[in-house]
């Protein structure tokens, strides 16, 4: 039981095993998707969304595991998602300001991002260690 509260995405998608695998980035590594939306029910649904986007123009700056940087050229307005397990402890900013993280099927972390190019930062910033 104590794994259904840790990763709800390995529950609700059991029968999605082979599209689920790819959003993890199992076979090719990935971990960023921008979409539309990011209210889906289904890995199928969000994934068919993220196939529009394929293109998507992004450069990594910094990866640390504790911190993303990364430039971004939104087509649109809309989702820049991370796959990677959101914690109350992490922040994001859009060109330096402060935005809300939303999350992706209960556990990876997206932001909202207006059309243009921006830099996003994911940043691991525990409480204990003070306000940001």
């Amino acid at each position: 039981m104590v794994f259904q509260s840790i990763c709800p995405i390995f529950l609700r998608t059991r029968i999605e095993k082979e599209v689920r695998d790819k959003l993890l980035g199992i076979y090719d590594g990935k971990k960023i998707y921008f979409s539309n939306v990011i209210n889906y029910l289904t890995v199928t649904e969000f994934l068919k969304d993220t196939k529009q986007f394929e293109n998507l123009e992004y450069s990594i700056v910094l990866y640390t595991g504790d911190k993303l940087i990364l430039d971004i050229q939104a087509p649109k307005s809309g989702y820049l998602s991370f796959i990677d397990n959101w914690d109350p402890d992490w922040i994001a900013m859009i060109d330096n300001q402060l935005v809300p993280i939303e999350i992706l099927f209960g556990t990876f972390k997206s932001v909202y991002v207006q059309k243009g190019k921006h830099r996003v930062t994911f940043t691991y910033h525990p409480k204990l260690l003070g306000k940001y």
